[in-house]
């Protein structure tokens, strides 16, 4: 009898020591799994942000509380923070470190349990990889006008500046706490005699990997009503809709002496929201001398000329003209331009893409031609616009004081004697590139 009682207690604590040791992997389990569940969450909550400062209104968003969630099943929620990487307060930011931000996101369960914060510093692309101007392929700037560009400059192919001559001026200045004024080429830089005379920030030729960032065109769909545009303008809004043909803007004054008499195609994007993007898409654009594009309201346009489904081969973007006189074509101006008075729209708010497969050798693009021969010839503008060809040739000519950034496939500069890019390096649009990251 006392044999089994003993057999029983023995048998008895051997269980009870099982059970506890089950019951402490069980526990040890459980606690890793929502270790990994809060780790995943605070994941979760970062790409979220880090999404978030890609789209409209990235320069100042300064997080949330993001609730993450498996279809209908909640897993926890991820309290995300967005602050200036040099003084910790919510965006905006200013100074030289205004291009970056600092993600922190936290996550946690539904239920008390462990926390987890992961942390990531990203930056804005600030045009095209925080380059003014920037081509996929060549980028040729050419005399004899005065050129400079107040912006940072790339290729992924070669730069030509050979033929430039203007002692004592920068052809690419720099401007302090905002850029050097380099250019970066993956091929050769080809200046007229040594390059430091010219370019501010150095020549950095032959540079590895791509330099210019991939650009995507966004849908458009033109329509087929096209519009012939007679003084006094006209007025692109809700009711006239945004979806057109060919536009073409005929001349308002005489070339060299347009006065006040401009004809002006206006866009009405937003009067309440500063952030509304308003697309419009178009076939083609054409402008003469003594035009103007205004911007209405106070929201972003996305002016998307061409279409994405059949992609046109020639030119579909023209202003000015060549023999008109500079500063004939006011491109981005608000209500309040003059013919003597330039006002341009903030940087951010007009952004021009252009599709067309015009690039040479295919398509002769040149400068001072009568006859349009580039994807986009731009010349004698003055204003303010991002301007983004990815698949085609932009010829730039005479067209100053021009505020913003270009991008094309090819790109020829042929004459300006202001191409600024500052505000859009400071003005933040996009935190696509991510610098670092950390579980904290």
């Amino acid at each position: 009898m006392i044999f089994v009682l003993m057999t029983i207690l023995l048998v008895g604590a051997f269980t009870i020591g099982v059970i506890q040791v089950i019951s402490g992997d069980g526990a040890g389990g459980a606690q890793s799994f929502e270790a990994d569940q809060v780790f995943n969450i605070a994941l979760a909550g970062l790409h979220y942000a880090i999404g978030r400062l890609q789209i409209t209104g990235a320069g100042s968003y300064a997080g949330e509380t993001v609730s993450i969630a498996n279809g209908p099943t909640p897993l926890g929620t991820a309290a995300v923070a967005v602050n200036c990487i040099d003084t910790g307060a919510a965006p905006p930011c200013t100074g030289p470190y205004a291009m970056y931000r600092r993600i922190v996101s936290t996550g946690a369960l539904p239920v008390s349990g462990p926390t987890r914060t992961v942390v990531a510093i990203v930056q804005d692309s600030g045009g095209n990889n925080g380059y003014g101007t920037c081509s996929y392929s060549s980028l040729s700037i050419v005399g004899p006008d005065v050129t400079t560009i107040k912006g940072d400059i790339g290729a992924n192919g070669a730069i030509d500046m050979s033929s430039m001559n203007q002692p004592g001026t920068y052809v690419v200045a720099g401007a302090p706490g905002v850029f050097t004024g380099k250019a970066v080429a993956g091929n050769t830089i080809v200046c007229n005699g040594i390059c430091g005379p010219q370019i501010q920030g150095g020549a950095f030729p032959n540079t590895a990997g791509a330099i210019c960032r991939p650009l995507t065109l966004p849908p458009s769909s033109p329509g087929t009503m096209n519009m012939a545009v007679a003084l006094p303008g006209f007025t692109m809004d809700q009711s006239t809709g945004f979806i057109w043909g060919d536009i073409t803007v005929a001349a308002g004054g005489s070339s060299g002496a347009c006065g006040d008499t401009y004809n002006t195609l206006s866009i009405h994007a937003s009067d309440a929201d500063p952030n509304a993007v308003t697309p419009v898409q178009i076939k083609s654009l054409t402008m003469g001398y003594c035009t103007r594009l205004a911007i209405l309201g106070v929201g972003k346009i996305d002016l998307r000329i061409g279409s994405t489904t059949t992609p046109p081969t020639g030119n579909v973007l023209a202003t000015g003209g060549w023999g008109s006189s500079p500063n004939d074509v006011h491109f981005g101006v608000t209500s309040a331009d003059t013919g003597s008075v330039l006002a341009p729209v903030a940087p951010g708010r007009l952004t021009v893409w252009v599709s067309s497969t015009c690039t040479p050798p295919g398509c002769t693009c040149a400068q001072n031609t009568v006859t349009p021969t580039c994807a986009a010839e731009v010349s004698h503008i003055a204003g303010t616009a991002i301007i983004n060809v990815p698949n085609g040739a932009l010829n730039l000519d005479d067209s100053c004081p021009l505020s913003g950034t270009i991008t094309a496939n090819w790109v020829l500069l042929s004459g300006c004697a202001d191409l600024d890019a500052s505000g859009y390096m400071t003005t933040p649009t996009s935190f696509s590139t991510l610098r670092s990251w950390k579980d904290q």
